[in-house]
């Protein structure tokens, strides 16, 4: 009898916050699949089954979907073939466009596993994550994944698309353009309800410093991490001119093709400084979301930008003894924020004139408390100021770097 009752004992039923989840990851960007990796990996999550939807809105996304489902880290790889409209380019065109996208749509969902899924984890909202949400994660929440510097300082969250209320604007900045897409947020929420609310619940960031915290409310903010992707990482995206990055210091890391007109003329004024200046020692690295740049000139490298950014810094290819210019590029701050690596870094903010999101100088000013060598910073206000922080760097950077970071595994 005693083992009958023993044998007959049922388990005790898990809480829903145990069970296995169904999740959804969407992505249109190398550094974002790194993000859902860390998830993945993490156990703490509880995923069982996960889908990872893999937008063709960067350089070889096909190759990475290929690689994916060889690699077997998520349960289900579905490439999706369009991207999400933008009204703002030929209204008419995108319109038509819309209606296509709703057709495209319906033929992407037929490729999912499962009806209903438990999270969706996400960058942004466009077309295709607000739809993923309401068809397929109509009774869960949604997450946003690490994205860079947009996710860091809240502008990801101030876009008008995203409905819910997580952004404290005290500590995010709030200019003219945000009030207004503050005002209009308010007006579509009290007419349609939670209608078009993505349902966010927690904000996925690596290493996330107390002001990234104070950017967003009513969210949890919850920190990813690098050395359980590693491994995976490497597997999956495989690196390319190793030897360029070895025997070069200097890399420009290019604007996606989304930037302003006015800042992709001044990008390549700056290209064409820095080829003349520092040619030999230059690597030029497109965005990969942009097509390959012009005029590169006296010996610079040019990058086509497929091979994996982050793995670089993992396998000790990139180091401290780098420089990394731009304009508040994701790249740029990425080896601290994951890595706790620190090159120079040289921000041309204040050499553009110009309007864009170079105006933001939120991500310099962040950059700098995370940073214990401050100098390592350099925000020059013309050309030469900019060859002196080049030339001091290198002289600098040439006595002292790490050759290996940390916490690469």
């Amino acid at each position: 009898m005693i083992g009958a009752e023993v044998g007959s004992a049922r388990k005790p039923r898990k809480s829903d916050d145990e069970k296995p989840r169904r999740a959804i990851f969407s992505i249109e960007s190398p550094f974002q699949l790194l993000s859902s990796i860390a998830i993945i990996k993490d156990e703490k999550r509880r995923i069982g089954y996960s889908t990872l939807v893999v937008s063709n809105r960067f350089k070889c996304a096909e190759d990475y979907v290929v690689r994916l489902r060889e690699a077997g880290i998520f349960n289900q790889v579905i490439f999706s073939e369009y991207s999400y409209r933008d009204p703002k380019k030929a209204p008419l065109k995108e319109a038509l466009r819309g209606a296509v996208y709703d057709s495209r749509f319906i033929e992407l969902s037929q490729q999912f596993s499962f009806r209903e899924y438990d999270v969706l984890y996400f960058p942004g909202v466009n077309n295709l994550n607000l739809e993923l949400k309401m068809s397929f994660v109509k009774n869960g929440h949604s997450e946003l994944i690490d994205d860079g510097t947009g996710s860091h300082n809240g502008s990801i969250a101030k876009a008008y698309c995203l409905l819910d209320p997580i952004v404290n604007y005290r500590e995010a900045g709030f200019n003219k353009k945000d009030f207004a897409k503050w005002v209009g947020k308010c007006a579509t929420r009290a007419l349609k309800g939670t209608h078009y609310s993505m349902g966010v619940a927690s904000v996925n960031l690596f290493n996330p410093s107390d002001g990234d915290k104070k950017r967003y409310k009513n969210v949890n903010v919850r920190s990813l991490a690098y050395p359980q992707s590693c491994s995976e990482m490497q597997r999956v995206l495989p690196i390319t001119n190793v030897s360029e990055y070895r025997s070069r210091r200097l890399v420009y890391l290019s604007l996606p093709d989304n930037a302003p007109p006015e800042m992709l003329a001044f990008e390549e004024s700056v290209i064409a400084l820095l080829c003349d200046e520092f040619g030999k020692n230059l690597i030029i690295r497109c965005h990969p979301r942009r097509p390959m740049v012009k005029h590169v000139a006296n010996g610079a490298f040019l990058d086509d930008g497929k091979g994996f950014w982050e793995s670089y810094w993992a396998e000790g290819h990139l180091t401290s003894g780098s420089v990394l210019i731009g304009l508040g590029s994701s790249a740029q701050v990425m080896p601290k924020l994951v890595f706790d690596i620190e090159p120079t870094v040289v921000f041309l903010n204040k050499l553009y004139q110009g309007n864009g999101t170079s105006g933001d100088y939120g991500t310099i000013e962040d950059l700098m408390e995370r940073y214990d060598e401050k100098r390592r910073i350099a925000v020059p206000t013309g050309n030469e100021s900019l060859r002196i922080s080049i030339l001091d760097s290198l002289t600098r950077n040439a006595r002292h770097e790490n050759s290996v970071p940390v916490n690469a595994v």
